[in-house]
Parts: C-alpha cells; sequence; structure tokens
C-alpha cells in the first residue's frame, strides 16, 4: 500500500569485493528483451573473513549470527556488460545502481554481510546491461486528462517540499527498478529514493545533482493556490500510479510576487511497459514571463549521460499537450538463483504469568516458576543486572562504512535543506511515547527545544527557545522525573536541566573535557545502576588528519565531575578508529553505541568501555545522530541524519527503530515536516520501563537468577517473598525477565505480596 513515508530497505551492505564480472538484479516489471549470456553464483556462509566466498546454497545459523552472502557474475557473451542491478525477492534492492565494464569472459564478485535475522529463501536476480534504456517521446497522442482532486490523497505540500511515497508497484526508470519516489512541490518527482529534494530552479538536462528525476514542469512552484495529489488507478498488471499538481501558482523570482493564477498537470507511471505520460490541462501562470513552461524544465533525467530533454526555458507547453515517454532498451542479460538461510531463535514464555502471595508478618514463602523456550536455540535470561557484556554477538563482526570514513564529522550539519521547520503546529500529542530533544536544523545552532510523538515525528512541537545553550548534541531524561531533560551544551561544556514545558534552561555545572581538542558527544542515564555515562570524542581539531577516538566516562549530574571509564575499543580490532557519535543504555542496563566511522552499532561494555560490532545500521550516517532507548518497549530509536555524498554531509533527517540483534535500522518517518527534516540533537524518550528496581522490592528475590532454558525444553526457579522486615499491608511492584528472545527481550511479572497481621492470641481459634 502507498504510503507518504519512507521505507529503508532491508538489506544491510558491508563490503564490496570486485575481481572482474557482471551480474543481476531483480527484473521488477516490465516487457523487455532477456538474454541468457550471463551465469549467476550465489552462496551462503559464517566465513566473514574479507573476500571469501562459500560454495554451499543452505546454511542453518542462530539469530544474530553473521552470514556471507557472496554473488559472482560471469559474462559468458560477447559484449561489455556496464550497468548491473543485483536484487532479491526478501529484500528488495541490493545494488541498484552499480557501473562497472564486465568485459566477455570476466567475472565480479560481491559480498554483503547481514547479521541474520529470520529465515529466508532468497531468490536472487542480476540483470546487466550493455546500456541504460534510450527513451523516445511522442507529443502528439491523444490522451485524456484523469483528474484525481476527488479520490486521491492530498499532500498539502508548501513551497520548496518534498515528500516520499511508496509506489503499489514496483516500476523501472533508466532500467533501474524501485517502488520509490519522492514528489516535489517543484513540478517533478525524483525516482529510487524517498529522501529526496528538487530545487525551485531548474536546469537543462542531464544534470548530475539531480539524479534520476521525471520532470513534467520543474519550475519555481509555490503554494498559494491548489494542491498536489497523488494516486493508484486500474488493476495488476496494468496500474497507473498519478500524481497531478492542480492549480498550483509560481513562486516568483527574487522575492517577486507570485503569479495570479495556477497550473494543472499531471505524471502517470505506467505498470505495464513503464511508459510515462505528461498530461497538460493548463499551463498558463497568467504571467507570460512564467508561462507554458518559459522557465521550466521538461523532460527526464537519468544520471550526468543520460537524460531526454523536451524543453528548457522555452514556452512550448498548450492547455492540453500529452508527451508519451516510451523506453527503448539494447542489450540485457538477466541470471537468477534462490538460496535457503535456515535461522534458529529462542521463543520465551513464564509460567505463571503473575506472582501473588500471602505471608504473615516475619514470615516468608515461595512460588516456583518455569522458564519456558518454544525456539530451537537455547533461551539465555536473567533477572536483575546481566553482565556488561550479554548483549555481545559470540562470534566477533565486521561492518565496513557505507560512506567515506574521512569525510564524516560530528556535530550538525552546515545545513539541511531549507524548508518551514514546525509550521504545521501539530493537534495534542497522541498515545504514543513523548520524546523531546534540540532541533539543529539549518546550521544557526540551538535554542529550539521541540516534542514529538515517536510514532508521529513528521509534527514538531516547539517547547520554547533555550538561548543559554549553544550547540546540545547530548542529553537524556533521568530516573522518572520527565519535567526536565539534562542537557549537556557540548560547545561550552556547561550541563543544564531544560524544562520539558517551557524550555527554561538552568545551569548546573561545567563538565571540563579530561582531554584536549576532544567533545563529549554522548550523555545517557542507566536506571538499573542510578548511573550517567558520557563519552568524550577527538581530537575534533584534526590538522594534520589523525584517528579517532572515543572513550567512556560516569558523570557526576551534581558537580560535573567525570570520571574515566575506559577507552572504546573493539575487542576484534583495538587499532581500529572509533567515531562514538552517541550511546543509548537498554532497561536492563547494558550499553549501546553508534559508530559513524563504520556506520554501525557497537555493543559496549560499560565497566571497561570494551566493545563489539553488531552490525551496520544500514545507511549512510553523518553529523548528528542521537538514539536512546523507550524503556516502556524496550525498542531502540535513532533520530539520524543521512549522508549526500555529493555534499559531504547529512541531508535529510529521519526516525527509525533499530534492531539490537543485528543492528539494522528501519525507517519510521522523516523528522519534522521540512525539506530536509530537523536534525535533532539531545533526543530523549519521556517513559518509564515499567521494570521496579531492585530497592523498590527487597523483599523478592530469585534463585537461580539467571540461567539457560534448551531448545524445545524449559528450566525451573524459587520466586521467594521474604516478609521479615515488612510491616502489615500489601506490597506490588513488577519484575522484569530478560532474555535473548529476538522478539521480546524482556517479559514483565506482575508481583503482588500481602503481609498480614501476626495474631498470636487467636492463632489457634477462640473458645469460651
Amino acid at each position: 500500500m502507498h504510503s507518504p513515508t519512507r521505507t529503508i530497505r532491508s538489506c544491510v551492505l558491508l563490503t564490496l569485493f570486485s575481481t572482474v564480472a557482471s551480474a543481476g538484479a531483480a527484473s521488477m516489471s516490465g516487457a523487455r528483451p532477456q538474454g541468457s549470456g550471463i551465469q549467476l553464483a550465489v552462496t551462503v556462509s559464517a566465513d566473514t573473513t574479507a573476500g571469501s566466498c562459500g560454495a554451499a546454497t543452505e546454511l542453518a545459523v542462530d539469530v544474530g549470527q553473521q552470514v556471507n552472502f557472496c554473488y559472482v557474475l560471469t559474462n559468458t557473451s560477447a559484449a561489455t556488460l556496464n550497468y548491473h542491478i543485483l536484487g532479491d525477492d526478501v529484500v528488495g534492492p541490493i545494488l541498484p545502481d552499480l557501473h562497472y565494464a564486465l568485459a566477455p569472459g570476466a567475472s565480479y564478485q560481491y559480498n554483503r554481510f547481514v547479521s541474520a535475522a529470520s529465515s529466508q529463501s532468497p531468490t536472487t536476480t542480476w540483470t546487466a546491461y550493455g546500456d541504460l534504456p534510450v527513451y523516445t517521446f511522442d507529443d502528439t497522442v491523444d490522451t485524456s486528462f484523469l483528474d484525481i482532486t476527488a479520490t486521491g490523497t492530498p499532500l498539502d505540500l508548501y513551497d520548496d517540499e518534498a515528500v516520499g511515497v511508496t509506489l503499489d508497484f514496483p516500476f523501472q526508470f533508466y532500467g533501474f527498478p524501485s517502488n520509490q519516489i519522492t514528489i516535489s512541490n517543484n513540478g517533478g518527482l525524483l525516482f529510487g529514493t524517498e529522501d529526496g529534494y528538487l530545487l525551485s530552479f531548474a536546469s537543462p538536462l542531464p544534470d548530475a545533482e539531480v539524479g534520476a528525476a521525471i520532470l513534467p514542469y520543474w519550475t519555481n512552484i509555490g503554494e498559494d493556490t491548489g494542491n498536489v495529489y497523488y494516486a493508484t488507478v486500474g488493476e495488476s498488471p496494468n496500474r497507473q500510479f498519478i500524481v497531478e499538481w492542480d492549480d498550483r501558482d509560481h513562486d516568483g523570482t527574487q522575492g517577486g510576487p507570485s503569479s495570479p493564477s495556477g497550473v494543472t498537470f499531471e505524471v502517470v507511471l505506467y505498470e505495464n511497459g513503464n511508459g510515462i505520460l505528461f498530461n497538460y490541462q493548463t499551463t498558463g501562470f497568467g504571467d507570460s514571463a512564467f508561462d507554458d513552461g518559459a522557465t521550466a524544465t521538461v523532460g527526464l533525467n537519468g544520471d550526468a549521460t543520460h537524460a531526454t530533454q523536451y524543453s528548457y526555458d522555452q514556452a512550448v507547453l498548450h492547455d492540453g499537450l500529452a508527451i508519451l515517454f516510451t523506453p527503448t532498451y539494447g542489450t540485457i542479460e538477466t541470471a537468477s538463483q534462490q538460496v535457503v538461510l535456515n535461522v534458529g531463535a529462542p521463543v520465551a514464555d513464564v509460567s505463571p504469568t503473575a506472582i501473588t502471595a500471602s505471608v504473615a508478618a516475619g514470615a516468608s514463602t515461595t512460588v516456583p516458576l518455569t522458564i519456558g523456550n518454544a525456539g530451537d536455540i537455547d533461551l539465555a535470561w536473567h533477572f536483575g543486572q546481566p553482565s556488561s557484556r550479554a548483549h555481545f554477538p559470540v562470534v566477533a563482526r565486521s561492518a565496513a562504512a557505507l560512506g567515506d570514513p574521512q569525510r564524516k564529522l560530528p556535530g550538525r550539519a552546515p545545513g539541511l535543506a531549507a524548508g518551514s521547520q514546525n509550521r504545521r503546529m501539530p493537534a495534542p500529542f497522541a498515545t504514543q511515547a513523548l520524546a523531546f530533544g534540540f532541533d539543529e536544523s539549518n546550521g544557526v545552532g540551538n535554542g529550539i527545544y521541540v516534542g514529538f510523538d515517536i510514532g508521529a515525528p513528521q509534527s514538531l512541537k516547539t517547547v520554547g527557545p533555550s538561548p543559554s545553550l549553544v550547540d546540545t548534541m547530548a542529553g537524556d531524561f533521568v530516573g522518572n522525573d520527565f519535567s526536565v531533560e539534562y542537557a549537556l551544551d557540548t560547545n561550552t561544556d556547561i550541563l543544564y536541566t531544560v524544562s520539558t514545558t517551557t524550555a527554561a534552561a538552568s545551569p548546573i555545572a561545567t563538565v571540563t573535557p579530561p582531554v584536549e581538542n576532544y567533545d563529549w558527544t554522548a550523555l545517557r542515564w542507566d536506571a538499573s545502576t542510578s548511573t550517567a555515562y558520557s563519552v568524550l570524542m577527538g581530537p575534533i581539531r584534526r590538522n594534520p588528519l589523525s584517528p579517532w577516538h572515543s572513550n567512556l566516562y560516569t558523570v557526576d549530574l551534581a558537580t560535573g565531575a567525570s570520571v574515566l571509564v575506559g577507552p572504546i575499543q573493539n575487542v576484534a580490532d583495538p587499532s581500529q578508529n572509533m567515531m562514538i557519535i552517541d550511546i543509548a543504555v537498554s532497561p536492563d542496563g547494558l550499553v549501546y553505541g553508534l559508530d559513524l566511522l563504520t556506520d554501525s552499532l557497537m555493543a559496549i561494555d560499560k565497566t571497561s568501555g570494551a566493545a563489539s560490532v553488531i552490525g551496520s545500521i544500514g545507511f549512510d550516517a553523518n553529523n548528528a545522530q542521537s538514539m536512546d532507548f523507550d524503556d516502556a518497549s524496550g525498542i531502540l530509536y535513532l533520530a539520524g541524519c543521512v549522508n549526500d555524498p555529493h555534499l559531504n554531509r547529512c541531508t535529510q533527517s529521519n526516525l527509525y527503530t533499530v534492531d539490537t540483534s543485528s543492528g539494522l535500522a528501519t525507517l519510521i518517518a522523516p523528522l519534522g515536516s521540512g525539506a530536509g527534516g530537523a536534525e535533532l540533537g539531545g533526543f530523549a524518550i519521556a517513559s518509564a520501563s515499567g521494570c521496579s528496581s531492585p530497592d523498590a522490592m527487597p523483599w523478592l528475590s530469585f534463585d537461580p537468577s539467571s540461567g539457560t532454558a534448551p531448545a524445545a525444553g524449559s528450566t525451573g526457579l524459587t520466586a521467594t517473598l521474604d516478609a521479615g522486615a515488612l510491616a502489615p499491608g500489601s506490597y506490588a511492584g513488577t519484575a522484569c525477565l530478560f532474555s535473548n528472545d529476538p522478539n521480546q527481550r524482556r517479559l514483565l511479572i506482575p508481583v503482588a505480596l500481602d503481609v498480614a497481621v501476626n495474631d498470636t492470641i487467636f492463632a489457634n481459634g477462640f473458645e469460651l
């Protein structure tokens, strides 16, 4: 189902090795010539050594184990194959746009490392092209305009805004399949992304900066009249996806007035054949300077060298015009293969699901419990504090950056794409957990404290300015007090409390960095031990370039005093540079970090700083990244900023959930309503875990407090409720069972204890 939000590709691309070759990708729709001039071999193995390639097509692993998908393509045709797509029917596109000249007889190897999450049997397809298709246009076609204003989804786009949409069917554009587009108010679609942005001033085609784009009327369109709609019509396999710009005015030039009237036009994408139709109902803005395409680009853009331009800054459009673009393909070769990955996982349950008992004052009682495991691998469980390395993978993993590590920089980006941040005031907060943070967008510093529902991150509500704060990258709530957030200004090193109702900031202390030219990047509260942790990273001012280092500290929130825990070092490779941009602490006290250099989630030992790779987050991150657990659900959320490799800074901010078994981030929606989203620092979720601390229930204990339940088996333990130090009355709390069950890492067990009066006089009844 299409939706005006975005979905991240679920593949985790970690390393690429080329020897010589070509291979294929998912041919997702459309009639095109097929060839048989390539051979594809896909294997799966547990060997993640760089460049390794297994021989098996079926593999059994435990959940979270790292797996090497190896793809080897051989060109058996007589033609050089220059463009390639690799994908499968589980994760979708893997290499959606690979440019590689694969000569006849040559081979190409690609390795994809993933952390196994669930069993799957993907069929992989590689498609190789001699060259990309050529689009020809016909502007004599007679096509009636299909108005969708009554049935389509209105986008309410403002000036320069762009919104990502998922199509109901995959579409091929310049040979590459995708169901993701960005709809821009400025008269165009960006293909293959839901993170795109289209400038308001058009340029001739081809345009390397625009990327893959479908441009029916690319110009500076305004927001004063009309609306933009989208809809899917028809039945498979003959559906049509339509975007209509209805009565949209021109925004003028150099601050000039908007046009007196609007234009109405649409784009139609055809599922069958991948044709593209531009349909114009009206083309005049009521101003000859803009009418009929006088300041617009009309056409299709593939990349820096592939494009079909209909017009540029020419008044050649007219009412009733229709332009049909049709692709013509040259050499295409495809090959497919299926592999099987069987993933074992534990499934936890506890019986009884609640503990109730009644005892006399000074007495104690026991309740037997059973920890069951309906899964096919051992279940590791514990009550209370786990080992500080309980989240470390059993076998060391690796991750490779999805962008250039030398271009990764902490702190906010120089400026996201301009947009009207927070202009749409949302309704009162909904039922999701509330989150807060500092909007760092557009490179103007902090000062704007915002709140939002984690289920609806597009709607940011301004709490108020905090003029005392300069650059707040770090912050968290302490305990279950959500009236103030503790925020560390990473520019001035001053620790504040910030009111979640007024944004008023009150200084507490200066947290002086113990190492010169290092900056604080994180401040997180561990509720399980009532400890605040922070990360110091540097050297920030690097001249000449030097390695990045990160250290873990505890911080006294009353005085600002910091104590070194240890350097954050990968236990598998202590020499690895480490840029831990933020950390998060799970409800049971496990520390996770995000390494900006490798775009990977790290498990961190809070007693030493030792770290281990969990897995890639799946996107190229840069600049500000901030993450926190929703303690009520145990879900890890990431306010992430996506890097633009052309600009070497992040240009799109989104909210994600992160799988703590694999590291993979899954997109929820953009952060804020601006064109590039809101780059968020000090992201903190205001939710209580629901687990009672051991101090709150000193009368409850478990024997044993940790253990293992075998696959398809169970283990027993005893809960002891001791009223020896309790006065008569009722006592209650919630015990939490933590485990390695990937789908329910925590089970809540309500506990109720009634302590009765110890009546010694009438203990044996009353007799006259």
